[in-house]
C-alpha cells in the first residue's frame, strides 16, 4: 500500500517570494500505522517563485531546500518577474535544478520596457539582459528540460469542469487517501502521476516557439501555452476505482482593487 504526504513551506525570505512543496509517497506495512520500516518510493517537488531581497535568509532557505529535495526539482513557476522573486533562480538551478518551469509570456516590446526599466534603476544584470534577448535559451541554458511560456489571460477564460463536491487535502489523516498500485515497473514507481492539458497559444506563432497541444512535448524545448491550461495530479485509493484529481490551473490573474483611494486617483 501507498500513503501520500505533502509538505508546503512558505520560507521566511524577507522581502521575496520563496514557497517550496514536496509531495511523497511511502509504501506502508499496514493501513494508517507509521512504522520504521515504512520505505519512500516516490517524490514530487515543486518551488513557487524563488528570490528574496535578503541574500543570508534565502541563501539558508534555498540550502534547507536543496536538502530536503535531494538536489533536484520537477516544476518551477514563476509568478512574475519582480527582482524580489526571481534573482534566486540562477542559485535554484546551480543546487536543485528545476527539470520542468512554467513562466509568464512576454513578447519583444514588453521585454524591452523591462530592459528600460531596469536601466532607469540602475539594476540591470548581464544575466536580465541576456534573459530578455532570448527567455527560452536562458533556460534551457541552466538546466530546464521543458520551458512552458503562458500567456496572459483572456476575457472568457475559465478553469477546466470539476467535480460539485471539492477534493479533501492528501495530506487530512481523516480522508485516508491510501494510494494502490497498478502495474509498477522495474523501478516500482507508485501510480500516481501528473497530466499536462496544454491548451494551443492564441494569435499566430511567437519567436519560434512550438505551439502547446499541437506537438508532443520533448526534452530541451519551449512551449508556448494559453491561459487556462493546467496539470492534473492523479491518484488512486484502490486498484479498481477511477483515478482522483487535483489541478494545478495555469490562470493569470489578479484580484480587483476595491479601494476609495484607488477610484479617487
Amino acid at each position: 500500500m501507498q500513503r501520500a504526504k505533502i509538505v508546503r513551506t512558505q520560507h521566511p525570505v524577507g522581502h521575496g517570494g520563496f514557497h517550496t512543496g514536496l509531495i511523497t509517497t511511502t509504501e506502508i506495512s499496514a493501513p494508517h500505522i507509521s512504522s520504521a520500516s515504512d520505505s519512500p518510493t516516490g517524490a514530487f517537488k515543486y518551488v513557487y517563485d524563488c528570490g528574496s531581497e535578503q541574500s543570508e535568509a534565502f541563501n539558508a532557505e534555498l540550502a534547507l531546500y536543496r536538502e530536503q529535495s535531494g538536489g533536484s526539482t520537477d516544476l518551477l513557476f514563476v509568478s512574475h518577474l519582480h527582482a524580489d522573486h526571481i534573482n534566486g533562480i540562477d542559485r535554484l538551478q546551480g543546487m536543485a535544478p528545476a527539470r520542468k518551469v512554467v513562466v509568464p509570456y512576454f513578447d519583444v516590446i514588453e521585454r524591452l520596457l523591462f530592459v528600460l526599466s531596469d536601466f532607469e534603476r540602475g539594476a540591470t544584470s548581464r544575466s536580465s539582459l541576456d534573459y530578455f534577448a532570448d527567455p527560452a535559451a536562458w533556460w534551457l541554458g541552466r538546466g530546464a528540460q521543458e520551458v512552458i511560456f503562458l500567456q496572459q489571460g483572456e476575457p472568457d477564460d475559465i478553469p477546466p469542469p470539476r467535480p460539485p463536491e471539492p477534493d479533501a487535502p492528501l495530506d487530512d489523516p481523516r480522508a485516508r487517501r491510501i494510494l494502490g498500485l497498478e502495474d509498477r515497473d522495474k523501478a516500482k514507481r507508485p501510480a500516481s502521476r501528473l497530466n499536462d492539458h496544454l491548451k494551443p497559444p492564441h494569435g499566430e506563432d511567437v519567436e519560434g516557439l512550438a505551439p502547446a497541444g499541437l506537438t508532443s512535448p520533448k526534452q530541451n524545448t519551449a512551449l508556448l501555452a494559453a491561459s487556462g491550461s493546467y496539470f492534473q495530479l492523479e491518484w488512486r485509493n484502490f486498484g479498481g476505482e477511477p483515478w482522483h484529481r487535483a489541478d494545478w490551473i495555469l490562470l493569470p490573474y489578479v484580484h480587483p482593487v476595491d479601494d476609495p483611494r484607488a477610484s479617487a486617483s
